[in-house]
């Protein structure tokens, strides 16, 4: 089910937060990355990013979903910062749009 999701997608487009929720799940049932890989035929580097963001902070993912913050990127700052990802991303915007 959770692959027609992601192979579905036509008509309503899933975010990046949504597609990397979706491998997080396939991982959770006992896929493999390179399965999940082969599957949607991206590479298993694709897969392991979009994990990263799967699993990122609650406020790294709504920076993502609203087009605040780009998925490649919030992936980069979060392995660089770790937990301070979200912290770090709020400033650098703040930094960008001054109140």
């Amino acid at each position: 089910r959770v692959m027609v999701q992601l192979s579905s997608q036509d008509g309503l487009k899933l975010t990046a937060v949504g597609v990397a929720r979706n491998y997080l799940k396939l991982i959770r049932i006992g896929m493999t990355e390179e399965e999940i890989a082969a599957e949607r035929n991206k590479s298993p580097v694709h897969i392991r990013d979009m994990l990263v963001l799967a699993e990122a902070s609650s406020d790294v993912q709504r920076m993502v979903n609203d087009d605040s913050v780009g998925a490649t990127l919030a992936i980069e700052v979060i392995r660089q910062y770790g937990e301070g990802a979200g912290e770090y991303l709020r400033g650098k915007l703040d930094e960008l749009n001054p109140a």
